[in-house]
Parts: C-alpha cells; sequence; structure tokens
C-alpha cells in the first residue's frame, strides 16, 4: 500500500477527476471549446497530481481517517445486526 496511490484506486474503478462539462474533449459549447476549458482542464490535471501524491498508507495513517472507518465499521455491524434480528436470527446464534 505504500505505493498505491489515490488516484491509481480512482482510475482503477473508472471514476474521474475531471473539472469539465466535457469530459475533457473541448466540446463544451454547441460542439466546440469553451472560453474556460483550458482552465478546468489545468485544475483537472492539477487534482489528479495531487491524488497521485498521496498513497494509501499515508492516507490510512491519518487520524482522522483511522476514527471515520473504526465508527463507520461499528454502524455496519450494528446494521447487521438488525438486519438478522429482523430475520429472526441473533449474532449469537448465527
Amino acid at each position: 500500500d505504500t505505493k498505491i496511490n489515490v488516484a491509481d484506486i480512482i482510475d482503477a474503478v473508472n471514476e474521474s477527476t475531471d473539472a469539465t462539462n466535457c469530459g475533457g474533449k473541448g466540446i463544451c459549447q454547441n460542439g466546440e471549446m469553451c472560453l474556460t476549458h483550458h482552465l478546468w482542464n489545468d485544475l483537472s490535471t492539477q487534482i489528479h497530481l495531487f491524488l497521485s501524491g498521496i498513497t494509501l498508507g499515508q492516507l490510512t495513517q491519518k487520524e482522522h481517517v483511522q476514527s471515520i472507518c473504526e465508527r463507520q465499521d461499528m454502524e455496519q455491524l450494528a446494521q447487521n445486526e438488525e438486519r438478522l434480528a429482523l430475520i429472526g436470527l441473533d449474532s449469537g446464534n448465527a
């Protein structure tokens, strides 16, 4: 995880950091490039570069990320227990 960066993950799941309305194609205003295309395209590049500089390891070491993960794990556990209770099972009998 020390070599995998956030941009790699975003790219791997076919998500985008593109800030343009045209998907970077330059056909945003009646099939032509709009006045601010290069501005938004440059911003997209900067976002991708920024995320490329953050590794998965660095992200997971941030204290707030760890506490959010713990909270979300606890919420998911509670939801799973509620679902089991609704179908007549509990975690002690499963």
